[in-house]
């Protein structure tokens, strides 16, 4: 829908630090953070500095199980120590998950 209506709002400091910092939170612009409020959509703070953080740590992860699996592939492992890996990485795997539905 066209927007066709400005609307121009004067804010004191503090309010306006705290439409700066809340819009900053959702990853909003405070246009589009005003919107949201007029229209009573529901607001959540973007987690995208700590999807960024995980993906980061999950690729690290991922290095680490590269050199395992092939230390495994060369019998480098005894048959525990590869048991133990395979639960630990089923662990990994399950908190992933876990982040991954907030």
């Amino acid at each position: 829908m066209k927007k066709r209506y400005e609307i121009c709002l004067r804010l004191n400091e503090e309010e306006r630090l705290k439409l700066y910092s809340d819009s900053q939170k959702c990853g909003l612009s405070k246009t589009v953070y005003l919107r949201c409020l007029i229209m009573n959509k529901r607001l959540a703070p973007s987690r995208e500095k700590e999807l960024r953080k995980l993906i980061a740590e999950i690729n690290k992860i991922g290095s680490n199980v590269n050199q395992v699996a092939r230390a495994a592939n060369t019998g480098q492992l005894t048959k525990e120590q590869s048991s133990q890996l395979i639960f630990l990485l089923g662990q990994i795997y399950r908190l992933v998950e876990a982040i991954a539905r907030r």
